[in-house]
């Protein structure tokens, strides 16, 4: 149950109103717990022992053996949580069937007090999977009573909105929301793919306030935000994904039906001490609106439930600058537009990371409720699953990295994480493929000998925070070019992402290794396709700089006029294809020394 007040519940699909008004909840449970009884008087010790069955780990045949005889007489429940770990009903298998409504998503698919070890997957074995972890910090559903409605008009524009709320003392607050198109009734050729499952793995995060190493990481004291100290002192409005329940276990749910203070127009996060997921994402959008270009809006969340019909109906689809966490449905759909014909724009870095599921049982409530991911064998973890925990309780799905599940980064956009750092971000340079008559039009305007991005909103710099790089041997296409680098141009606080190397030593940083770089890229697709990886997540907040007249800006506006065009990409002419790695093209400045 959470902890505060709950001033009236209605009834509703989740049979959430056995709360009565005004009623405060106490005395919260912290704890994982298995197969609990309620008996009708106390019981002795030998009595005690003689409830449990003489269950043995790995006897899982003799799970919930009760007692017989006059002791079984005393059961007035006895809840099996390994019965329906995908719902939110806890099942009783007692006489009298006080099947219980598990309120605020606790965490199941829990190994039990008799899992061997031999069994990862509670699918399979689910008699071993029966325990539940509650936290005082547990949230579904603040349940606060509605204060407004407002009716969307019939001709508004797909687009961020945000509802703006003021105090006559001056305080003010903004709610953000979106107005997505229905299908088939799109308003443009462009689209920004809004990541709003990231937004919900960093809701309400706490990591700036919680890890004792965060100055060690961030190589600076983290500057805290009003919303980083309330979330610190009310940990009823609910964690992030990356924070750890007050008990220290992992949070791995995350829902948005709570205030969420993360999600704000004037939020800095402590990492960046710059706009981070949402606020960063505002960067493009202002970038857009002032570039007069008129695009609809969808959230990946859309995309998971729709799948290619969300995006099929677009010449063009813009991400965000950090779509690190996403949906198995959402990177099918992404992948066969592509394959379509469709043009992908990726602004950012360190995107299809992580498997997230939205828990199906929520559904009743409206579509993408709950999020929920685990954090396994390898990857950026700021904590770890337990063994046998890597299976997702609300669809029963392998969680951890998409990388585990064999769909590398790169083979989506074509580059894939590689380094990060957040002390300050850096620029690109361009490269001799980037005068391929294949791409060379995204460089219009611009000379060889530019910096790219050597100024910014984020960092300093339009290379920073999070990179990505070219790998062919982790699914970057072999035919993309690698039009603009960062390479040599980092510092030590940017590392090497743990996943692409076996054992620690000394050299995985920016000042040396080789990896640690940022590649912007491009690829053609079939039937006329393409892709544009911009590989930073510092990238979109260069855009705006210089009100939008600078080289991000125009490099950017090249690409997106000609992947809005209808019909196809213009082929790549005969004697621009080539091996990759074969020096065709080369600077005009080295041809003029030569």
């Amino acid at each position: 149950m959470i902890a505060g007040y709950v001033d009236h519940v209605e009834p509703g699909p989740l049979g959430l109103s056995s709360l009565p008004q005004g009623v405060i909840v106490g005395g919260h449970y912290n704890g994982k717990i298995d197969s609990p009884r309620l008996c009708s008087r106390a019981l002795s010790r030998f009595e005690i022992e003689m409830m449990k069955g003489g269950a043995q780990p790995g006897l899982t045949e003799r799970r919930n053996a009760g007692p017989t005889g006059v002791l079984s007489e005393a059961i007035v429940a006895a809840w099996d949580f390994s019965d329906g770990i995908d719902t939110l009903v806890a099942k009783d298998a007692g006489p009298y069937r006080f099947d219980a409504t598990l309120v605020n998503c606790p965490t199941r698919a829990l190994t039990g007090y008799n899992w061997a070890g031999q069994t990862f997957d509670w699918k399979v074995a689910p008699k071993e999977y029966g325990a539940i972890h509650f936290h005082d910090d547990d949230l579904d559903n603040a349940r606060w009573e509605v204060s407004f409605e407002w009716t969307v008009p019939a001709d508004i524009k797909s687009r961020f909105y945000a509802a703006k709320l003021t105090t006559p003392e001056g305080d003010e607050d903004y709610i953000p929301f979106w107005i997505v198109p229905k299908i088939g009734q799109e308003q443009s050729k462009i689209a920004v793919m809004v990541p709003t499952i990231s937004y919900m793995a960093y809701a309400n995060e706490h990591v700036a306030c919680n890890a004792g190493g965060a100055e060690l990481f961030v190589y600076r004291v983290p500057i805290m935000q009003q919303q980083n100290m309330f979330l610190a002192e009310h940990r009823e409005y609910g964690g992030s994904i990356y924070d750890t329940h007050t008990d220290g276990s992992g949070i791995c749910l995350s829902s948005r039906l709570r205030p969420i203070l993360s999600i704000r127009p004037k939020y800095d996060h402590f990492l960046a001490q710059a706009p981070w997921q949402y606020p960063a994402d505002l960067h493009l959008i202002c970038w857009l609106e002032q570039m007069g270009y008129d695009y609809d809006v969808f959230t990946d969340e859309d995309v998971t439930y729709d799948g290619l019909a969300r995006l099929e109906n677009y010449n063009v689809i813009i991400t965000g600058s950090h779509p690190e966490h996403n949906s198995g449905t959402q990177l099918d759909a992404l992948h066969n537009y592509t394959q379509r014909g469709g043009r992908l724009m990726y602004m950012g870095a360190d995107a299809w990371y992580w498997v997230h599921s939205f828990h199906p049982a929520y559904d009743g409530l409206g579509r993408g409720i709950v999020t929920e991911m685990r954090r396994c064998e390898s990857g950026i973890r700021t904590w770890r699953a337990d063994p046998g925990e890597y299976y997702h309780q609300g669809t029963g799905e392998l969680g951890g990295m998409w990388r585990y599940r064999g769909r590398y980064l790169h083979s989506v956009a074509g580059t894939g994480m590689s380094s990060e750092g957040f002390d300050i971000s850096s620029y690109f340079s361009r490269t001799p493929e980037s005068l391929d008559p294949r791409v060379s039009w995204a460089f219009d305007g611009i000379s060889y000998e530019e910096n790219l991005g050597n100024f910014g909103l984020v960092g300093g710099g339009a290379a920073g925070l999070e990179l990505d790089i070219v790998d062919t041997m982790l699914g970057s296409p072999p035919h993309i070019l690698t039009v603009a680098t960062s390479a040599g141009r980092h510092t030590e606080a940017y590392l090497l992402v743990m996943e692409d190397f076996g054992f620690n030593q000394q050299g995985l940083d920016g000042t040396v290794h080789p990896r640690v770089r940022a590649d912007i890229t491009f690829h053609e697709t079939p039937n006329g396709g393409g892709c544009f990886a911009f590989s930073s997540i510092a990238y979109c907040g260069s855009l705006p700089w210089n009100n939008c007249d600078n080289n991000i800006s125009r490099l950017t506006k090249n690409v997106l006029d000609r992947f809005m065009q209808d019909g196809p990409l213009p082929a790549a002419p005969k004697e621009a294809i080539k091996h990759r790695g074969r020096a065709d093209y080369e600077s005009p400045a080295l041809a003029s020394k030569s």
